[in-house]
């Protein structure tokens, strides 16, 4: 064996890389459920009184749905950076189109318009038209 702790620090780096792995997952996972839950909750609120939502049924259909979806992308092996591609309208739109349009529109706003705010509605035409750029 050893002694200049070689292996130590082996055994550390596995345990190092699980941790991030689940460290990544489980932000993905928490930031998916929570979007999710709110929307359908908004969803469920306009179209039955609030005291018939079943909160603790819609937290496990969601936790369940995120969780097939895991496991469906796994077991499909799915392009997961292709998906960055795809759903980068999406990025565009609400991240930086929508907010611009908001600072023009709302009249608090006022204050954050300027030279970083064409750079921001750029970056968000680049975004939407990126889908086009990659598959062609």
């Amino acid at each position: 064996m050893r002694r200049d702790g070689a292996g130590w620090v082996k055994v550390v780096s596995v345990i190092l890389n699980i941790f991030a792995v689940m460290t990544a997952f489980f932000g993905v996972y928490l930031g998916f459920r929570e979007a999710t839950q709110g929307i359908v909750m908004n969803i469920l609120r306009r179209k039955m009184p609030a005291e018939k939502i079943k909160e603790n049924l819609v937290q496990r259909g969601i936790m369940i749905f995120a969780i097939l979806l895991a496991w469906s992308a796994i077991v499909l092996n799915a392009p997961v950076l292709s998906f960055t591609s795809i759903c980068s309208p999406i990025f565009g739109m609400v991240g930086c189109l929508i907010p611009a349009w908001l600072v023009y529109k709302v009249p608090a706003l006022h204050k954050y318009k300027g030279a970083s705010l064409y750079l921001i509605i750029i970056t968000g035409l680049l975004l939407c038209v990126s889908p086009f750029l990659a598959f062609s």
